[in-house]
């Protein structure tokens, strides 16, 4: 399946989790999001095709010598894109909401949130809709979308953690 698909101009997306495509979509916007310089789209399909990655938290496990089984890859540039992902292991708050996908937050709506004292991983977890709905720029429906995508994201942000992820607050 794909993840986005254009149908006389009504964007469809698929709502398998497991979809190859959305995965691959979910992780390319985290290296960009987390401003991983060097792991190109080609270089994440690779990666992929040689079961170097199926998730996020792979980037952090990948070591030094999985680079070197990509294609046209030496020691130099496999150490430099395993040092930058490792240089992002430590993250801002409103980058890794941004970063991990949560579905209607940007960078720019989640440091509106944090503008509100809502400045740490737990107390952003621990929102609920009324919570939200104090904030200025948040109706019920979008924080109602936002806290469902939360949720579901608990799992993935939980592994990022245990993989060496440290959240700024």
């Amino acid at each position: 399946c794909e993840s986005k698909l254009i149908v006389h101009d009504i964007w469809l997306q698929c709502e398998n989790d497991l979809c190859p495509a959305k995965i691959k979509e979910e992780i390319l916007n985290y290296i960009f999001k987390s401003n991983i310089e060097d792991v190109s789209d080609k270089r994440l399909d690779e990666m992929i095709n040689k079961g170097l990655v199926t998730g996020i938290p792979d980037l952090y496990r990948m070591k030094m010598e999985d680079f070197l089984l990509l294609e046209k890859v030496k020691e130099k540039l496999a150490t430099k894109m395993f040092e930058n992902i490792q240089k992002t292991k430590h993250q801002s708050l409103a980058q890794f909401i941004s970063a991990i996908g949560v579905e209607g937050v940007s960078i720019a709506k989640s440091e509106k949130i944090i503008a509100q004292g809502y400045n740490t991983l737990e107390k952003i977890l621990d929102l609920t809709v009324e919570k939200m709905l104090a904030i200025e720029g948040f109706a019920e429906k979008s924080s109602e979308s936002i806290l469902a995508s939360l949720k579901k994201k608990r799992p993935l942000i939980e592994e990022l953690l245990s993989v060496g992820v440290i959240v700024k607050a």
